[in-house]
C-alpha cells in the first residue's frame, strides 16, 4: 500500500530536468494539466447529474490530448507537450464558442488568457503559431455563425444558469491567475537574476585590475569600469584616441576598423599616466556583437605592463651582462691558455694586447713594471691610437694615480679625467688626453710588480664590470709577466752557467794537461832518482862491507892488543856501518817500490806488524822499548809493501 502511494505521489509530482527553463515550464504545464483535468472531471460530473451529457462528451474528448501531453512531459518532451496543451485548449475553446453564443460569447476572452499562457510556455515562435491558430479559430466561429454551419445558440433560453458554469468560470479565473502569478514570479526572478548578475558583473568589472572600456564604432567611450588613476583621460563621452600619443592614433584607428570587421587583436602602446609619466600598456581589443550578430562597437582591456617592460629591460640587461661576462670569462680562459704556453715577454705582451682589444673599447693600453729597489717605472708595452710607442724607464712620480694604485694595490676607474691630468704620467702621444681611464695593479701573490691601464678618449666608456674584467686579466698577466721575466732570467743564468761550464771544462783540460805533463816530468825525475839511488846504494855496499869486515878483523885479531878507546871506536864503526847498511837497504827497498808490481792478497795485519817490529828491533835493546800489539783485521793488500809501511813506522818511532 505504501509503495503504491509512493508511486502515485511520484506520478503526481512535477518533473525536474537539468535545464532550469525546461523545469520551470514543465512545472507550469504539470499544474495546468492537473488543474484542467480536475475541473473538467467536476464539470462533467455536475452536468451528468443535471442530465446534460454533451459537456461530458466534449470534455472527455478534450482531456485525452492532455493525458498524452502529460505522458510526454514526464519524459522530457517539454516543447511538444506545450504545443499539445495549447492546441487542445484552443480546440476546446473553439468548440465551446461553436455550441454557445459564438462570437458574442464571453468565453471569447479565453483566447486572451491562452495567449498569456502561450507566452509563458512557448517562446516567440510559439506565440506566433498560437496567434495564427486563434485567428483561424475565431474565423471559423464567425463564418460558421454567418453561414449557419455551426450550431451557435444565440437565444437566451438556451443559456440558463447551470452549476457547471461556476466551474468553467472558476477554471478561467484560476488558470489566468496562475499564469499571471507565474509570469510575475518569472519576471521578478528574471529581474532579480538580472540585477544580481549585473551586480556581480559590476563588482567584477569595478574590481578588475585592468581598465575595461566600451567604445562605439567611432571610438567614443560608452563605459569605463572605474575612474582611471592610470589613464586620467579615459572617461565616458571622451574619444579613446585622445588618451593616446599623437603618433599612435592612426594605428589605433586602423586597429578599431579591423576589430569592427570581426577580428580580435592585441597591441602594446605608450600613454601618459596621472603623474605625467610615460608608461607601457597592453590593449586587448575585441568586437561587441548584438543578438542579431551585428558589431556595434569594441571592448578594450588596458593593462599596465610597465613592470613587465621593466622586467624585460632588466632581463635583457641581465642577459647582455651574462653574455658579456661569458665572453669575458672565455677571453680570460683563452688568455690563460695563451700566456701559459708563452715564455718570452714580448710575445706575451702581444697576445695580451690582442685579447684585451676584443673585449674593451681601447684607445690606449699601457703595461708598466715597477722596480722596488730603484723606484723606476719601465714600460714594456705602450699602445695608443693604433700603434706601439717606446718610452724609456722613468722614476715613478709620487702621488700620481699609478703610484697610488701600486702603493695601495687597489684598482682605479674614472670616466671624466680632464680635471685630473696633472696626476697622470704623460707617456705615448702627449698631444691627446684620455677621458675614461682604468688602472689595476699587477699582482704576484701579495706583491705588486706594476700596473696595467686601459684608456679611451671619450668619457663614460667604462664601468665596474669592465674594471673587474681588467682586474681579472691583471691577475693572469701579472703571473705571466713574472713567469716570463723569471724564464728570461733563467735563460740568462743558464747561458751564464753554460759559459762558466765551458770555461771550467777548458780550465780542467788545461789543468789536466799540465798535471799530465807535470806527472810525466815527476815520473821521469822519479825514475832518474830511483836509478841514481839504486846506483849509489849499490856502489856504497862494497866500501861499507869493507869497513864492516876490516873492523871485525881488527877487533877479532887485534882487539886484545888495542887500547880501550880504540876498541870502542871500532865498535862504534861497526854499529854505524850496520845502520848505514840498513839505510842502504831502505833506499833499495824504496827504489823497488816503484818497479815492483802490486800483488793483492788477503793479509793478516797482526802477523805483518809483528814481523816488521821483529825486523826493526833485531839489534835493538828491547828494554827501553814498550810495544803493545792489539789484534788487527785481515785486509786485501800487497804484503811486502804493507810490511814496508809498518817497518818505516816502527823504525821512525824507535829513532825519534
Amino acid at each position: 500500500m505504501r509503495t503504491m502511494f509512493s508511486r502515485l505521489l511520484t506520478f503526481l509530482s512535477p518533473p525536474v530536468f537539468d535545464d532550469e527553463e525546461n523545469t520551470r515550464i514543465a512545472k507550469f504545464l504539470h499544474f495546468i494539466i492537473l488543474t484542467v483535468f480536475t475541473i473538467a472531471m467536476l464539470t462533467a460530473l455536475t452536468d451528468s447529474l443535471a442530465g446534460v451529457l454533451t459537456t461530458a462528451y466534449v470534455l472527455g474528448a478534450g482531456i485525452s490530448p492532455l493525458g498524452i501531453a502529460y505522458w510526454l512531459l514526464r519524459r522530457g518532451h517539454v516543447t511538444v507537450a506545450s504545443y499539445i496543451v495549447v492546441v487542445s485548449m484552443i480546440a476546446a475553446i473553439t468548440v465551446l464558442l461553436s455550441v454557445g453564443q459564438g462570437i458574442h460569447d464571453i468565453g471569447l476572452m479565453d483566447y486572451v488568457l491562452l495567449l498569456i499562457v502561450s507566452s509563458y510556455v512557448l517562446r516567440q515562435r510559439g506565440i506566433v503559431v498560437v496567434t495564427g491558430l486563434i485567428i483561424l479559430s475565431v474565423a471559423l466561429v464567425v463564418f460558421g455563425e454567418i453561414f449557419h454551419f455551426l450550431p451557435v445558440k444565440v437565444s437566451p433560453g438556451y443559456f440558463l444558469p447551470r452549476p457547471a458554469d461556476f466551474f468553467i468560470v472558476s477554471l478561467t479565473i484560476v488558470i489566468g491567475a496562475i499564469a499571471i502569478s507565474m509570469m510575475a514570479n518569472t519576471l521578478a526572478s528574471a529581474l532579480e537574476k538580472t540585477r544580481h548578475s549585473e551586480s556581480r558583473w559590476r563588482s567584477l568589472v569595478d574590481h578588475a585590475p585592468d581598465i575595461i572600456i566600451d567604445v562605439d564604432a567611432k571610438g567614443e567611450i560608452l563605459f569605463v569600469n572605474r575612474p582611471s588613476l592610470d589613464l586620467p583621460k579615459l572617461y565616458t563621452g571622451k574619444s579613446i584616441f585622445d588618451s593616446l600619443l599623437p603618433e599612435n592614433r592612426d594605428l589605433a584607428r586602423q586597429i578599431l576598423a579591423r576589430v569592427l570587421g570581426g577580428a580580435d587583436t592585441t597591441l602594446e602602446l605608450q600613454a601618459y599616466n596621472s603623474q605625467g609619466e610615460l608608461r607601457w600598456y597592453s590593449f586587448r581589443v575585441g568586437p561587441i556583437r548584438q543578438r542579431d550578430g551585428r558589431i556595434s562597437g569594441a571592448v578594450i582591456i588596458a593593462t599596465n605592463i610597465q613592470n613587465q617592460k621593466n622586467a624585460e629591460i632588466e632581463l635583457k640587461a641581465s642577459k647582455e651582462a651574462l653574455q658579456l661576462r661569458a665572453e669575458q670569462l672565455a677571453m680570460l680562459y683563452e688568455m690563460g691558455k695563451s700566456v701559459a704556453s708563452l715564455q718570452t715577454l714580448d710575445k706575451l705582451l702581444e697576445v695580451i694586447l690582442a685579447q684585451m682589444r676584443t673585449v674593451l673599447p681601447l684607445d690606449v693600453f699601457v703595461v708598466s713594471l715597477h722596480d722596488e729597489t730603484s723606484g723606476m717605472l719601465s714600460f714594456p708595452l705602450i699602445y695608443e691610437d693604433g700603434k706601439l710607442w717606446n718610452e724609456p724607464p722613468s722614476l715613478l712620480m709620487p702621488d700620481c694615480q699609478t703610484d697610488i694604485v701600486i702603493r695601495t694595490g687597489k684598482p682605479l676607474l674614472t670616466n671624466h679625467a680632464s680635471d685630473e691630468y696633472d696626476n697622470w704620467e704623460q707617456i705615448g702621444d702627449k698631444e691627446k688626453n684620455a677621458e675614461s681611464i682604468m688602472i689595476t695593479p699587477l699582482l704576484v701573490g701579495q706583491r705588486v710588480i706594476g700596473a696595467i691601464s686601459a684608456q679611451n678618449y671619450r668619457p663614460g666608456m667604462y664601468n665596474g664590470d669592465m674594471l673587474a674584467l681588467l682586474s681579472g686579466a691583471a691577475n693572469q698577466i701579472g703571473v705571466a709577466i713574472e713567469n716570463a721575466r723569471l724564464f728570461e732570467q733563467l735563460q740568462k743564468e743558464l747561458a751564464e752557467r753554460k759559459r762558466v761550464e765551458v770555461e771550467i771544462r777548458d780550465l780542467n783540460a788545461s789543468l789536466e794537461e799540465r798535471v799530465r805533463a807535470r806527472t810525466e816530468e815527476l815520473e821521469n825525475t822519479s825514475k832518474e832518482l830511483s836509478a841514481f839511488t839504486y846506483t849509489v846504494s849499490h856502489d856504497l855496499r862494497a866500501p861499507l862491507r869493507a869497513i864492516n869486515g876490516f873492523s871485525h878483523i881488527a877487533l877479532d885479531d887485534y882487539g886484545a892488543k888495542l887500547p880501550g878507546p880504540v876498541q870502542e871506536n871500532l865498535v862504534r864503526i861497526q854499529e854505524n856501518a850496520r845502520q848505514l847498511g840498513r839505510l842502504i837497504d831502505d833506499l833499495l827497498a824504496f827504489t823497488r817500490i816503484g818497479r815492483h808490481p802490486l800483488r793483492k792478497m788477503r793479509v793478516n795485519l797482526t802477523d805483518v806488524a809483528q814481523h816488521a817490529f821483529d825486523e826493526v828491533t833485531r839489534d835493538q835493546d828491547l828494554r827501553r822499548i814498550e810495544f803493545t800489539l792489539y789484534p788487527l783485521p785481515v785486509v786485501l793488500a800487497d804484503p811486502m809493501l804493507l810490511e814496508q809501511v809498518f817497518y818505516n813506522l816502527f823504525s821512525n818511532a824507535i829513532k825519534f
